[in-house]
């Protein structure tokens, strides 16, 4: 979904978010030593290594906001709210 890096998605695209967020529990079932850091490079590691917070239990603990909040459960927050309000996402 390249779109969320440009900074919008539309209420169709929202749509198919909210859907795939629902599907998709990997992320909270997966130890944060499974982390991709290279799509194209999967066996290159992040550059602090294997030094991994004992706070982050998974891979959904592993990302947060500049405010230390979980990254997923704020964009699944925010693609839920959008979806049922049938507005663009915007990310700024």
């Amino acid at each position: 979904m390249t779109s969320l890096y440009s900074g919008a998605l539309s209420p169709e695209q929202v749509e198919l978010a909210w859907v795939n967020s629902k599907a998709s529990s990997a992320s909270s079932t997966r130890p944060p030593s499974e982390i991709v850091w290279d799509a194209e490079r999967p066996d290159v590691k992040p550059p602090w290594g294997d030094k991994i917070s004992p706070v982050d239990r998974t891979l959904a603990d592993y990302f947060v906001t500049a405010g230390l909040e979980n990254l997923i459960a704020v964009l699944r927050a925010a693609v839920t709210e959008t979806a049922r309000a049938n507005e663009t996402l915007r990310i700024r």
